[in-house]
């Protein structure tokens, strides 16, 4: 698995695939395999980390992105992922209960999210609450 992020205003940020919100980190997957992607930025005064607009896709030439989180961080596709969690106003968490695989010769898999640094809304981070 391969996580690429994109960062808005500076955010510094590490992703890592864990095998839970605290669990350890999980270098080779099998399809049984239950991850939770941990995304983590640097603290910045006055702002928030907000995850959206995830995709999916292979890493063969040609691969179409499947969108499977939406602008308000919510998920696409319950069965596969879930809705972006916010554990701090820093750090947040995708689950990822079935690992996905795209047909081809290459097992490898593109996840891909933007992850900007938005301006808190007074003294505390305001996210929007799926259904």
């Amino acid at each position: 698995m391969l996580l690429v992020l994109a960062h808005g205003r500076l955010a510094k940020c590490d992703s890592r695939p864990r095998n839970g919100p605290d669990g350890k980190l999980v270098t080779g997957v099998s399809l049984d395999t239950s991850l939770f992607y941990d995304i983590t930025c640097k603290p910045s005064k006055g702002f928030c980390l907000r995850v959206s607009n995830c995709t999916v896709a292979g890493d063969e030439k040609g691969s179409v992105p499947y969108t499977i989180i939406d602008a308000n961080g919510c998920t696409l596709e319950e069965s596969l992922f879930g809705h972006v969690q916010y554990r701090t106003d820093f750090q947040a968490g995708i689950a990822n209960p079935y690992p996905i695989r795209f047909r081809g010769a290459s097992s490898a898999v593109i996840f891909y999210c933007q992850t900007t640094l938005e301006p808190k809304q007074g003294t505390k981070c305001e996210h929007f609450t799926c259904k």
